[in-house]
């Protein structure tokens, strides 16, 4: 009896032990935070990045955020995801198909000089493969905030596109001529004659053999080109060596800034449309399947990584798409699934069902050894069999 009540033990308290052990952190989980840009000056909008990093795929991210509100004033980025006003916010993220590297982009405009900073006060990465917990880090970002400067002349509205149509420009030493698509290009051998886009940086570059200055950006593989198009003004280009390709750079903002490529190949059940985003005219897919006005488009993110997106024209968004073997994966369309908190479904079944199995064993344990009390019956039976000797 003893020993049994002693196996009731245990199992109890390996029970409890399983339940609600503590989480268990893996190292390697790392934030960072910092500005998408060099100074911030007062009445500017200046962009902060949150980083998360691990070297094992991520299932989800919560975190709890908290900034200068009387120094920094929130204007918008986090998408669906990430939500801040009046100095505090957070993030709530589930990565359906698990990620190594997540990134969130929250736009700032200044308000006052000094010193503003914003903190990760809590924050919780879960893995994708078991859903226990990798890590729980904070991080303080302190930056300076410059007096106001005097704006120069907005001659391009930020895009490198000059306010009046410019004649076409006498082929001297300054200009390559270039046809693509039916269209004459001008490109500038030197791109220094417009200002560049945020995120790029001057380069060097080969174009048809000549030797031209470009922009590059500098966290991703993207180049644009300075030119004038036969009839049209002088703006930036998006340039393809490999096809070779020209497009313009259209720059977008939603919850960051896109700039949108026209979308390639084809992708069952979606057929090719034109559509206008933000004013610009660009190539898009749809599928019928879909709710209305929503569409597979193709872009370049601050990174500058190029990647497909679900461009939602009703509510403003873009929500990144994965594409697996030409077939488009959504948030509903993954198999398996995770709840609420990024916990893939297997594991919490897999708990699930070693907690009946414990609570089945317990039983077992408690009721095995007893025998039943005989029935009325059975003891006259018991007691007649006596009598008779039997």
């Amino acid at each position: 009896m003893h020993g049994k009540k002693r196996l009731t033990r245990i199992i109890i308290v390996l029970l409890a032990c399983f339940l609600f052990a503590p989480a268990v952190y893996a190292d390697g989980v790392e934030l960072e935070i910092f500005l998408d840009g060099e100074e911030v000056y007062v009445g500017e909008d200046t962009t902060i990045v949150i980083r998360y990093r691990s070297d094992q795929a991520m299932g989800s991210i919560d975190a709890e955020i908290s900034y200068d509100h009387e120094k920094i004033e929130y204007r918008f980025g986090g998408g669906n995801i990430g939500y801040l006003s009046g100095g505090s916010g957070g993030i709530t993220d589930v990565m359906p198909m698990g990620a190594e590297n997540r990134a969130y982009y929250f736009t700032f405009r200044a308000l006052d000089e000094g010193e503003a900073t914003i903190s990760i006060d809590f924050s919780e990465v879960t893995s994708y493969e078991t859903g226990m917990s990798l890590g729980r880090p904070k991080e303080d970002f302190t930056f300076a905030i410059q007096p106001a400067r005097e704006k120069p002349p907005e001659d391009d509205n930020g895009t490198g596109v000059s306010p009046d149509p410019i004649e076409p420009p006498v082929l001297d030493e300054n200009f390559i001529e270039w046809e693509y698509d039916g269209t004459v290009y001008y490109i500038y051998r030197d791109g220094r004659e417009a200002s560049l886009p945020d995120g790029f940086q001057y380069a060097t570059l080969d174009f048809e053999g000549e030797e031209v200055t470009a922009g590059t950006h500098e966290r991703g593989e993207v180049v644009i080109l300075y030119a004038i198009p036969e009839g049209g003004r002088s703006r930036w280009f998006i340039y393809r060596e490999e096809d070779p390709k020209i497009i313009p750079l259209r720059e977008i903002t939603l919850d960051q800034e896109y700039r949108l490529l026209d979308i390639e190949g084809e992708i069952p059940d979606f057929y090719r449309i034109t559509l206008e985003v933000k004013g610009f005219e660009v190539e898009g897919l749809r599928n019928d399947g879909y709710k209305e006005g929503v569409y597979l488009l193709y872009a370049t993110d601050r990174m500058g990584t190029p990647q497909h997106y679900f461009y939602d024209e009703h509510e403003g968004t873009m929500q990144r798409a994965t594409i697996v073997q030409n077939e488009v994966l959504s948030y509903i369309d993954i198999d398996g699934g995770t709840d609420d908190r990024g916990f893939p479904l297997w594991t919490i079944y897999t708990i699930g069902g070693i907690t009946i199995a414990l609570l089945v064993a317990i039983g077992l344990v408690n009721t095995g050894g007893k025998k039943k009390p005989p029935s009325r019956r059975q003891r006259r039976i018991n007691h007649n069999e006596k009598e008779r000797g039997v």
